[in-house]
């Protein structure tokens, strides 16, 4: 790292063993457990944004203001996947626990998932005010939690690519970093507003107040079966 190189992003392993660095001039990486120097992974051709590990600390996905995603394999810096997400910035992009789903958060008000096997594009999900800035699964890898330049939090199902609940206005002015806690589970988001804030853990519950009104019976047969429908909230 130079003395002006911008550091965009942090991520340690699920096994602490190494650390990623997302920063100006491309990826890096540290040994934690062997403490080797900083070693240069990828080089990256526009503005990296930010990084994020796979599960299991393989590969890590790069996205840009450029509006491309790239997944690479970290021991080699070889390109697995690179695909241009959006024509606007990419400003957060996680790996589903599964591998197979890339979340992109674009700056055109969208997340997007694509298929981390061949880059297709599965869904758009939209209304995210101002841009969408971050994006992650949580540990059940169903759901995405997004935020956006207007301080809400917003929660989707993978699978169907609906809403869970209305966006829940978390800050009071935009987030821009989220980071899905270990437990899989719970979220931290840090706000323009200076406040860093960790979310309570989103069980049914928890989704049932959040969701009235908008989760009525209908959309609980919808996501949860009709055996389940009426006694769930």
């Amino acid at each position: 790292l130079t003395d002006d190189d911008a550091v965009w992003s942090v991520d340690f392993s699920n096994d602490d063993s190494q650390l990623v660095i997302g920063a100006g001039s491309g990826v890096m990486r540290y040994s934690l457990a062997e403490d080797r120097k900083l070693e240069a992974v990828f080089k990256t051709a526009g503005q990296l944004t930010r990084t994020a590990l796979s599960n299991d600390g393989g590969r890590v996905l790069v996205s840009e203001s450029s509006g491309h995603v790239r997944l690479l394999d970290l021991s080699t810096g070889e390109l697995v996947l690179d695909f241009i997400a959006d024509n606007d910035a990419i400003w957060s992009a996680a790996l589903s626990p599964d591998g197979n789903t890339v979340a992109a958060a674009s700056g055109g008000e969208s997340v997007l998932l694509f298929s981390a096997i061949d880059g297709r594009r599965l869904a758009r999900l939209t209304g995210h005010t101002g841009g969408a800035t971050n994006v992650g699964f949580l540990g059940d890898g169903k759901t995405l939690v997004a935020t956006d330049r207007k301080g809400r939090l917003h929660w989707w199902d993978r699978a169907s690519a609906r809403r869970l609940a209305k966006p829940f206005q978390a800050h009071k002015r935009a987030i821009w970093r989220l980071q899905v806690h270990a437990d899989g589970q719970r979220v931290i988001t840090a706000s323009d507003d200076g406040e860093i804030k960790l979310w309570n853990v989103l069980d049914i519950k928890r989704a049932c107040e959040i969701g009235r009104p908008g989760f009525d019976d209908l959309r609980r047969t919808q996501y949860l079966g009709s055996e389940r429908s009426l006694s769930a909230c």
